[in-house]
């Protein structure tokens, strides 16, 4: 991967370097330690120690202390202490050590300190470390694009974009990401204070979490799982911005790190074919037992929450949740659920008679059923205990 900065190529052709040398150049009022002979649009900012020929026709921020000879286009953003020959038609906001010598087209966010002489018409958020001769192929379908990690401190809200190409209509989006283990002293502690959004271009979002636990693992830890594909935005123009945004929704002295995000957009090929109205019936095989409410300690009521992922890339024109309880008195109990959709629903509370087996989820009608659920079953009067012994999500 290289990290390169944004230069006029039509530059460097004999009659547009005429054109290019007559440009005026803006003053910037700030001293510069070494010459600065590059022909500039816009103004430079910064103080550099290192000299700068470019012909810049973009702002360039950057803290030089090294040869800068490119032509720049795009913002440069970088703090560079090598030599910089590249010639960059996007923006770079990379920080490099080493010597690059790159020709990029699009975005380099990456941090070098090794040596890149990589052409790269593509996306770089590398961080190299090494010698880097590749010449690297611009972002298309199926190619993850990385934002960068951001930690989310209790109580509050951090998000991170990532800019993808103009590709064409996307089908499915895959999202990658990995949340770190969660503490409280010694203590791991689950995801439950959290909703997590992703956000397209055209501004239609997706609660894909939303207070979930998580995963359990062991008895003391808990995952939120890594890979997400996500049928939400079926159809729609994949290039732009797209929005990852943390909030932590409850004080509990925990923080989060999001420490890699990745966005994939899957060929449209391969889901071309794909029956997204099918009849689909998905069982959860975490189950278990709902606790008493216990009035002495107190510890009323008693709660059982459990979870699943729904995988299947299906639209739903209606949806069910197919239940099984046993409790001898169905109107201590009360049960609510939450959607892939960030939705949560009451759908029995405290009522006479016997909790249907089979209730419609109104809340899914014309959405994807695609992605996360939580069933939580609360026992709101002591003196008997129970368990959900089954519970399915089906659609169409």
């Amino acid at each position: 991967m290289g990290r390169i900065h944004v230069k006029v190529l039509s530059c460097l052709v004999p009659a547009a370097a005429f054109a290019c040398a007559h440009v005026a150049e803006e003053p910037d009022g700030v001293p510069d330690t070494i010459v600065d002979t590059g022909s500039e649009i816009l103004a430079d900012s910064e103080p550099d120690t290192g000299t700068d020929t470019g012909l810049d026709t973009g702002l360039d921020t950057g803290f030089d202390s090294g040869l800068d000879t490119g032509f720049d286009t795009g913002f440069d953003t970088g703090f560079d202490s090598g030599l910089d020959t590249g010639f960059d038609t996007g923006w770079d906001t990379g920080w490099d050590t080493g010597w690059d010598t790159g020709w990029d087209t699009l975005y380099d966010t990456g941090w070098d300190s090794g040596w890149d002489p990589g052409w790269d018409p593509g996306f770089d958020t590398g961080f190299d470390t090494g010698f880097d001769p590749g010449t690297d192929p611009g972002i298309t379908w199926g190619v993850p694009i990385c934002g960068s990690s951001f930690t989310i401190p209790d109580r509050a809200t951090r998000s991170s974009s990532v800019v993808v190409p103009s590709l064409g209509d996307v089908r499915v989006m895959q999202l990658d990401i990995t949340v770190d283990d969660r503490t409280i002293g010694i203590f791991k502690v689950p995801f439950d204070d959290l909703a997590m959004t992703l956000t397209s271009p055209g501004s239609v979002d997706r609660v894909f979490w939303k207070n979930f636990e998580g995963d359990q693992v062991g008895l003391i830890n808990w995952d939120v799982p890594s890979t997400w594909q996500l049928p939400v935005w079926w159809m729609t123009p994949v290039g732009g911005t797209w929005t990852l945004e943390v909030e932590d929704t409850a004080l509990t002295l925990a923080s989060t790190t999001v420490s890699r995000w990745c966005l994939t957009p899957l060929d449209p090929a391969l889901h071309a074919s794909h029956p997204i109205g099918a009849t689909i019936s998905r069982c959860a095989s975490d189950t278990g037992s709902i606790p008493d409410c216990d009035m002495v300690t107190p510890d009323c009521p008693g709660v059982a929450t459990y979870e699943m992922q729904v995988t299947d890339l299906v639209q739903a024109s209606s949806a069910r949740l197919t239940l099984g309880i046993s409790h001898a008195d169905h109107s201590q109990l009360r049960v609510e659920m939450t959607f892939a959709n960030g939705v949560t629903t009451t759908l029995w509370d405290r009522g006479t008679g016997t909790i249907p087996s089979t209730i419609t989820l109104t809340g899914l009608t014309g959405d994807w059923v695609t992605g996360r659920y939580q069933l939580v079953v609360e026992d709101h009067v002591d003196g008997t205990t129970g368990s959900v012994t089954s519970w399915c999500i089906g659609a169409n």
